[in-house]
């Protein structure tokens, strides 16, 4: 394959992918985690149907739904054939599981602000929700909560650094799994 045909996929072109991406995988996995208060449900959810959405769509198709949209596809660094499983598993874990993290620490602020919102309540247990949601807003982060939330926002924002600025415009878990995101024709298989 030539250089023409692996021309790596922008910033942009790849954040529009993966907004698709993400709301293709977040409305399902919203209905359990806010309205029915299932997190271990949503957790479940985000892994298996992610990684069947994602990870299985990106081994067989080389893209997601939203990354087909977006004309953009996923391919071996080193000779721009389709990836293996165990790759799109990597980059699955890599990008999805901070994000799952995140969701999951924050669970006790979204609950309450979710149940504050619902409106089919007493008056005493509208108090008591208002009150316990004001003491959790007040209540001050705990430091493994705020190590975990900046960590996880950190590595985000250098996946996306490095996608904008460096030159393959490869991310971490790109350089990681020893895959590039391109933009064009899909790759044929070996």
């Amino acid at each position: 394959m030539t250089d023409d045909t692996l021309a790596p996929a922008g910033f942009w072109r790849r954040l529009w992918a993966k907004c698709l991406d993400i709301s293709i995988l977040f409305f399902p996995a919203a209905f359990f985690f806010i309205f029915m208060k299932l997190h271990f449900v949503c957790l479940i959810l985000f892994i298996i149907g992610g990684w069947s959405y994602v990870g299985k769509l990106t081994a067989k198709r080389q893209a997601t739904s939203g990354k087909g949209m977006a004309g953009v596809y996923v391919v071996r660094a080193d000779n721009g054939q389709i990836i293996t499983k165990h790759q799109a598993l990597a980059r699955y874990l890599l990008v999805y599981l901070p994000l799952m993290i995140f969701i999951l620490t924050n669970a006790t602020i979204i609950d309450l602000a979710s149940e504050k919102n619902r409106g089919k309540h007493t008056e005493q247990e509208k108090q008591a929700i208002e009150e316990l949601y004001n003491a959790e807003q007040q209540a001050p982060e705990t430091l493994l909560q705020m190590i975990i939330n900046d960590s996880i926002i950190g590595y985000y924002l250098l996946m996306a650094c490095m996608v904008a600025i460096t030159k393959q415009k490869r991310g971490f878990h790109d350089k990681l799994c020893n895959t590039r995101v391109i933009r064009g024709k899909l790759a044929k298989s070996i």
